[in-house]
């Protein structure tokens, strides 16, 4: 999965989510999409925001409470994501592993970073 899935540039360089409205909530087809501005032009930082908004934007469409983030989910996405490679790639990673210590904790991030490289802890 690309890391640009519902995501689209604004003309101010800004990234924002662009997702497909229900249609039984626009049955005379009008606003057939919903865009919400993720106040970010980094593509890296856009992804935790992307899924807060789908996430939300889901949960108010079907009445229920959003999902909480798995860092599982995100660190899949990242390995898997092949727009960036190399240094680069190891930087944002970095950065990203940062943000979530900051945010959830060691042991969060830790996991994160493992399940995001491909290191798989062996205990014996």
């Amino acid at each position: 999965m690309s890391l640009m899935t519902n995501l689209v540039r604004r003309r101010g360089g800004g990234l924002a989510v662009r997702v497909a409205k229900p249609s039984h909530l626009s049955p005379d087809g009008k606003r057939k999409y919903v865009v919400r501005g993720l106040g970010t032009q980094d593509i890296y930082e856009a992804q935790p925001l992307k899924q807060k908004v789908l996430a939300e934007l889901w949960a108010e469409w079907s009445g229920q409470e959003p999902p909480i983030w798995s860092p599982r989910k995100e660190a899949l996405e990242w390995s898997k994501d092949s727009s960036v490679g190399g240094a680069t790639k190891s930087i944002l990673l970095e950065d990203r592993t940062e943000q979530i210590e900051k945010e959830h904790g060691n042991n969060v991030a830790q996991s994160f970073y493992n399940a995001a490289t491909g290191i798989h802890e062996c205990w014996g």
